[in-house]
């Protein structure tokens, strides 16, 4: 997203949040549409099919129309002590931007409470 900028990774996370809502909602896809985002490091095996259907089961076990990508570690660091112990014995309680899935509807939603929030 940057293309090799000196800008603060800060910038990049919203980028992440302002590039997908101008596009979802400049698409007309309809509302129930699955929409999957992710970084330039992400691998997928097995095809959309396969991916639609990991998706219906995860969105079913959590309850949760939106699912997110975790990790072990934080990134950065300093960020670690703003997370929640993680639920149960899960070992990956860092919400990681890498990756997220839901319907259009409820990613524009999302994407568009966000863009609104400031910090400071």
């Amino acid at each position: 997203l940057g293309g090799g900028s000196p800008k603060p990774w800060t910038f990049h996370l919203g980028a992440k949040l302002v590039l997908p809502l101008h596009y979802l909602a400049a698409c007309g896809y309809s509302n129930d549409t699955l929409v999957v985002f992710t970084d330039h490091d992400v691998l997928f095996q097995g095809g959309a099919a396969a991916l639609r259907e990991a998706y219906r089961a995860a969105a079913a076990a959590s309850g949760s129309h939106l699912l997110f990508s975790t990790e072990h570690q934080p990134y950065p660091e300093e960020v670690g002590p703003l997370f929640p112990p993680a639920p149960g014995p899960a070992p990956f309680r860092y919400l990681n931007s890498g990756m997220w899935a839901g319907p259009v509807g409820a990613v524009l939603e999302l994407l568009r409470t966000l863009v609104g929030v400031r910090r400071g």
